[in-house]
């Protein structure tokens, strides 16, 4: 019976090492000037779902081991679809920190979730249109 707790205690110390070592979900920056194409599975032949801008802020959730592409060794990540669902992306074209020179993307989650999270969107706002004029006012958009 101890042999059996010592093991179970062991597992589960690996389990947690191995959950904390892949330090995900984090923040990514797409690093290539051409996009990154996102796919619906990790694989390079796999049907192209969407394309990230350079600069783009994503956060992934997963990744898969390493391969070789365009003679970059890397993995695949798992994140979020500007349109709902999940893709992947490869990783020899992303970075932890926003590449020099880019300009800044407003995308889906820095702006209308941003907007949401700090309650710009209903501080008093009662149309739809009005909501909106304070969301691009908050990120100055269209100033």
């Amino acid at each position: 019976m101890k042999k059996l707790s010592i093991m179970y205690c062991c597992f589960f110390a690996l389990f947690v090492l191995n959950i904390f070592s892949q330090d995900l979900p984090k923040v990514m920056y797409v690093n290539s000037k051409d996009g990154l194409n996102q796919r619906n599975t990790p694989d390079l032949a796999s049907e192209k779902v969407g394309t990230l801008l350079y600069g783009e802020r994503i956060i992934v959730y997963e990744k898969s081991g390493n391969v070789t592409i365009d003679g970059i060794t890397s993995c695949w990540y798992k994140t979020s679809k500007n349109s709902g669902g999940q893709c992947w992306v490869f990783g020899g074209y992303l970075s932890d920190e926003m590449p020099s020179g880019a300009a800044p993307v407003l995308g889906y989650w820095s702006t209308v979730r941003a907007a949401i999270y700090t309650g710009i969107l209903h501080r008093g706002a009662r149309s739809g249109q009005e909501k909106k004029k304070r969301m691009l006012a908050s990120t100055g958009i269209g100033n």
